[in-house]
């Protein structure tokens, strides 16, 4: 099942992935181009009108393939939930890949991954290393509670310097993490994004709502079912989230690595995805720096980043085909 996406020349095509229907997005006229496989952050946040705003300039180099996770986006079923497992979605990634691979006729696929998508690209490396050829990460998750509290910390204090007493009573009322909701996380996001730890520049999550109505035109249930599926991937994976340590669970992969990281990063705090990075064994490993970024490079920093991609795919493009 198929249909030209409104939004830019993306194709949307469901398939059966672990005996569930699952949505892929792509630009279907780059076919002979090396694949990429983007893994969307959240839980559940689906970045499709993200990619085709600010990511153009991949579009035109690579077979550009976002998926849309079970529970997230498009393949979030209102009427048939079934529990989500960090395993399961390792699972359904591997199994995307290879039929990813046997449809568009390729070797073997390029994972990019962002903020949660890059807790499960590397387990989804480690289970399947000959899958992949490469694997790079924007805002690189480590140790994810340690992470938590570093984020938490930072939100207080720049509470603290910016004297908002009204922002530091609610981060005292909730306390650090873990947080005994998600209605505490979100409080706290927001105020994390506010005080520029999400995003260096000045935007917002508010910025994007445009992309996503625009997205979702072609259906009025696209919204609700976008939200929807974000709060229950959010609420469903969030304490399995927060057991990641990949210290632990991957200290080694067969696959290149590449970690991209906004300097002011305290979502994903950057002090963790170091500390990965460090104690990470791999064939071969680099390390991006962006200086006015937090956690969305690709939004804050577009033109480095797009070239950044580019040049470290294209590179070597002759072993991507």
């Amino acid at each position: 099942m198929s249909n030209k996406g409104k939004n830019g020349k993306l194709k949307s095509e469901s398939l059966m992935i672990g005996g569930t229907e699952q949505w892929i997005h792509y630009n279907d006229s780059r076919l002979h181009e090396p694949l990429i496989l983007f893994l969307h952050g959240g839980p559940g946040v689906v970045q499709v009108p993200m990619l085709t705003r600010y990511c153009q300039s991949l579009y035109e180099h690579f077979l550009l393939v976002h998926w849309d996770q079970r529970g997230a986006g498009r393949s979030y079923h209102f009427l048939d939930k079934t529990d989500l497992t960090v395993q399961i979605l390792v699972n359904d990634g591997i199994e995307l890949s290879r039929v990813l691979c046997q449809k568009f006729n390729k070797r073997k696929v390029i994972l990019l991954g962002h903020s949660w998508g890059t807790a499960l690209g590397v387990l989804m490396c480690k289970v399947a290393p000959g899958l992949f050829h490469k694997y790079i990460g924007i805002g690189q998750v480590g140790n994810w509670l340690k992470g938590e509290h570093i984020s938490y910390h930072f939100t207080c204090d720049q509470a603290i310097r910016r004297k908002k007493s009204v922002a530091l009573k609610l981060l005292e009322k909730i306390g650090p993490p873990p947080y005994k909701n998600i209605v505490e996380l979100l409080i706290q996001r927001t105020l994390l994004i506010r005080f520029g730890g999400g995003m260096y520049s000045g935007k917002s999550a508010l910025n994007m709502i445009p992309e996503y109505v625009l997205w979702g035109k072609s259906s009025f249930l696209r919204i609700p079912q976008v939200t929807a599926g974000s709060w229950y991937s959010t609420a469903s994976l969030w304490e399995q989230c927060l057991a990641i340590d990949l210290n632990l669970l991957a200290p080694e992969l067969q696959v290149p690595v590449c970690f991209i990281t906004g300097r002011h990063d305290y979502q994903i705090p950057f002090a963790c995805a170091e500390e990965y990075f460090h104690n990470l064994v791999a064939p071969e490993k680099s390390w991006y720096w962006f200086e006015n970024s937090a956690h969305t490079p690709f939004i804050e920093e577009t033109e480095k980043f797009n070239k950044l991609i580019v040049n470290e795919i294209l590179s070597d493009k002759i072993h991507f085909l």
